[in-house]
């Protein structure tokens, strides 16, 4: 899957923090219960707020899609 966001070139602090932000994404997806429903609206709603979700939307992630973030595959979709 393509939505991997990366850090600018050049210059190594962005890149670094761009790791970091993605590390940290990566254990919160690892952390959390996606068979409990409060759970997996808390991922969703982080997702949301840091703009990951609007930026999988855009790059045409849809119900159906699967989607990697660190060890954490999920299938997305839109919960009705």
């Amino acid at each position: 899957m393509g939505g991997a966001a990366h850090g600018p070139s050049g210059g190594g602090a962005p890149r670094a923090r761009s790791r970091e932000r993605s590390e940290s994404r990566a254990a919160a997806a690892a952390r959390t219960d996606f068979e409990n429903p409060e759970s997996r609206d808390r991922f969703q709603r982080t997702l949301e707020r840091l703009g990951i979700d609007a930026e999988l939307r855009r790059l045409g992630a849809g119900a159906g899609t699967m989607v990697r973030i660190g060890r954490t595959e999920l299938e997305w979709g839109d919960d009705e």
